[in-house]
């Protein structure tokens, strides 16, 4: 019997919304999208030799790969926040792309891996939306890391050998979002990640007839209602700059 996709409670919400504000942030400033102050709880963007900063750690112009690197004070928790799908070249290099023409996986890949081999003692979490919850879990199953996406695109490429390597791996989607159709026919995801870590939420009141699919709102839900369990969220309701 197919298990039921988890309904996003209050609990989860305060342990994920962290995650998708930073795969929010990861995507180009833009009117009217809403951007969260993260340093209210205690990350810091830096660049990739841990200097504070306010740019993308990385921008592959090519392929159109980004992604923002966070830090959270006084501990070794370290979070690479891939950018999603922001251009033309990320529709060309990445949703639509095949092996051995996944440049943008491969690029992720290759950074964290030698993030790594260079910082034996952080513990990276990978996260991102749309796209880059597809490169998240790509890295993920490659290298063993932790992976929160949210919305993913379904495009994880494992490899030839299916190489799935335990870490702790979750999905985060908004109801009648528009990548949920393509899940549902390429279902790569639901092989590598654990049906009981896929939740789905319900925002109408975020959303407002916007479209679905905008990571800034899910993000924006999971921390209001997430924020009912987890008070150190409330210090970030304040700040989120619209």
């Amino acid at each position: 019997m197919k298990k039921k996709i988890q309904s996003m409670t209050a609990e989860v919400a305060g342990d994920l919304a962290i995650y998708a504000m930073m795969s929010a942030n990861a995507y180009k400033k833009k009117a009217k999208r809403v951007r969260f102050d993260l340093n209210k709880l205690g990350w810091q963007q830096v660049d990739l030799n841990g200097k504070l900063t306010d740019k993308p750690a990385k921008v592959h112009k090519i392929s159109g790969l980004a992604y923002n690197i966070y830090e959270k004070v006084g501990t070794n928790k370290v979070v690479f926040a891939f950018r999603g799908t922001d251009s033309k070249n990320d529709y060309l290099w990445a949703n639509l792309s095949v092996p051995p023409f996944n440049f943008q996986y491969r690029q992720a890949r290759k950074a964290i891996r030698k993030y790594l081999i260079e910082h034996r003692n952080k513990d990276v979490v990978a996260t991102g939306h749309s796209l880059g919850g597809g490169l998240a879990l790509s890295v993920s199953v490659r290298l063993g890391v932790k992976a929160f996406a949210f919305d993913p695109s379904p495009r994880v490429f494992d490899g030839l050998g299916n190489v799935h390597k335990p870490a702790e791996r979750v999905i985060v989607y908004q109801k009648g979002e528009i990548l949920r159709l393509v899940r549902k026919l390429w279902k790569k995801d639901n092989e590598v990640v654990k049906r009981k870590n896929v939740y789905e939420c319900n925002y109408p009141k975020v959303f407002k007839g916007k479209s679905k699919h905008r990571g800034d709102l899910l993000a924006k839900g999971l921390l209001v209602e997430g924020a009912t369990a987890n008070p150190e969220l409330s210090l970030d309701l304040a700040f989120i700059v619209s």
